[in-house]
C-alpha cells in the first residue's frame, strides 16, 4: 500500500476549459516529507472529468481488527480511509467557489 501515491492522485490539478481555453485548477499544496532524499514529484493534472478505480483490501468496520495472514494490516486500509482522502480533496472553481475534487461513484466491500 502506499498512502503517499494516492494522496498524490487525490491532490491532483485538473485541466477546464474557459471560453474555448484550457488552464490548470491549482491543488492544495501539501508539504514535501522530511524524511523525502528527493524533490517531490511535480503536479499531477488530469483532465477533467478522469475516473480512477481503486480495488483494495479493508477493513469491515472503522477500527475493526485484521486477523489474516496476508497482506500485514499495515497495508490494510481502514473502512474509510480511502473515501475520507478522496472526499477531502477540494478545489477552486473559476468563479472562487470551493468545490469538492471528486465524485465517488461507488463504494462497496
Amino acid at each position: 500500500l502506499n498512502r503517499r501515491l494516492l494522496s498524490y492522485i487525490s491532490n491532483s490539478q485538473s485541466m477546464q476549459e474557459t471560453n474555448g481555453n484550457m488552464h490548470v485548477t491549482n491543488a492544495s499544496q501539501t508539504p514535501p516529507s522530511k524524511r523525502a532524499k528527493h524533490a517531490p514529484p511535480p503536479p499531477l493534472v488530469l483532465p477533467l472529468g478522469t475516473l480512477i478505480a481503486i480495488s483494495h483490501f479493508c477493513k469491515s468496520e472503522e477500527g475493526a481488527s485484521w486477523n489474516f495472514d496476508h497482506p500485514k494490516e499495515s497495508s490494510v486500509l481502514d473502512r474509510w480511509e480511502l473515501k475520507k482522502l478522496f472526499n477531502d480533496a477540494v478545489c477552486s472553481s473559476a468563479s472562487g467557489e470551493i468545490m469538492p475534487r471528486w465524485e465517488i461513484l461507488k463504494d462497496d466491500i
